[in-house]
């Protein structure tokens, strides 16, 4: 036999014997773990907690939608001019309390007013969020420095 006729027979039956033992190899997936019972009861609580913290969050935007509703018959004006002022209005006399851009509004507002985020994005928000609320709204460009 030639040397190269050879060479190409060791490789063809390497690579016959290699292919058959890499798929078996790969094809047992190590199975998903169980969770302990401490694991289970851990994530059961903070479930629990979870579902209470949203019961609180919906009954403080139901009272705080009427109170908004209120707010929008009387005919107010308001200003608003820092973050902290248009999380108040969100909150406290906003004409409806449900939105994507009402929350995306809320959320951002108070990542700002915890230190995160910039004032503008807050700004933006705000501005979709009246938009979306139907909310007239008058603005002035602020320089920032």
């Amino acid at each position: 036999m030639r040397p190269a006729f050879r060479m190409a027979m060791a490789a063809a039956t390497t690579l016959a014997l290699t292919l058959p033992l890499a798929g078996v190899a790969s094809a047992d997936p190590k199975p998903d773990p169980v969770p302990t019972q401490k694991q289970v009861d851990r994530a059961r609580a903070d479930v629990a907690s979870k579902r209470q913290s949203v019961d609180q969050l919906e009954g403080a935007l139901a009272a705080a939608n009427a109170r908004l509703q209120q707010a929008a018959l009387d005919g107010k004006v308001y200003t608003v001019g820092t973050t902290k002022d248009a999380l108040d209005m969100l909150l406290n006399a906003w004409p409806v309390a449900e939105g994507k851009a009402f929350l995306m509004a809320l959320q951002i507002c108070a990542d700002v007013e915890s230190g995160h985020g910039h004032p503008l994005e807050a700004r933006n928000s705000f501005m979709a969020a009246a938009m979306e609320a139907g909310v007239p709204i008058e603005t002035t460009m602020v320089q920032q420095h």
